[in-house]
């Protein structure tokens, strides 16, 4: 008896339908991963925008202190009225912002520098040469620094450093403060 043996000459593989839908799971899959990636590279980017912020408007308090200390280190009697006529005159009544730039020579403290600021002139600039943070020079950072002085009683003064810059589609803000006294 001869059998025969019917042979199927359709080819085994993937539909056209089945080809479409394992496209579109791979599609998903990666979209997601590059979501959760994206997501992480903002959050790396806002955290490090943070941190600068925190440290200028730290720095900011610490300018007014170590100025104060100089004042009252280089003349215990007089230094802390010097100081504060100092910051009052030179435009420090409302908004101000200081200049560090050349102020301590050899270690020792030439004289303090602030100035009243409206708008954008207190902008921070970054020199990437010195890797320094500025009112000038250098490229603009993103971040502005506003200085608020207040004097309280005549021992004591109030200090608030607020630093801001745009993040995510709106204004981030950090501020710092901290009562200064005559001692």
């Amino acid at each position: 008896m001869i059998q025969f043996i019917k042979k199927n000459n359709r080819k085994k593989g993937f539909s056209l339908v089945e080809m479409l839908v394992a496209v579109f799971i791979f599609s998903i899959s990666v979209i997601t991963v590059m979501a959760v990636l994206s997501r992480g590279l903002t959050g790396t980017e806002n955290a490090k925008n943070k941190m600068i912020a925190t440290f200028l408007a730290q720095e900011g308090v610490e300018y007014f202190r170590n100025v104060r200390d100089a004042y009252v280190i280089s003349d215990p009697t007089n230094g802390w009225n010097d100081f504060l006529t100092k910051l009052t005159t030179d435009g420090c009544a409302g908004v101000c912002k200081f200049d560090d730039t050349g102020i301590f020579s050899a270690g020792v403290m030439k004289d303090l520098a602030v100035a009243s600021c409206v708008g954008t002139e207190c902008d921070l600039f970054y020199n990437e040469t010195t890797g320094k943070y500025g009112y000038e020079g250098g490229n603009k950072s993103g971040f502005s620094r506003k200085m608020t002085v207040k004097v309280i009683d005549p021992s004591r003064m109030y200090v608030l450093s607020v630093v801001t810059w745009n993040q995510g589609g709106g204004s981030s803000t950090v501020s710092f403060s901290e009562n200064l006294f005559n001692w």
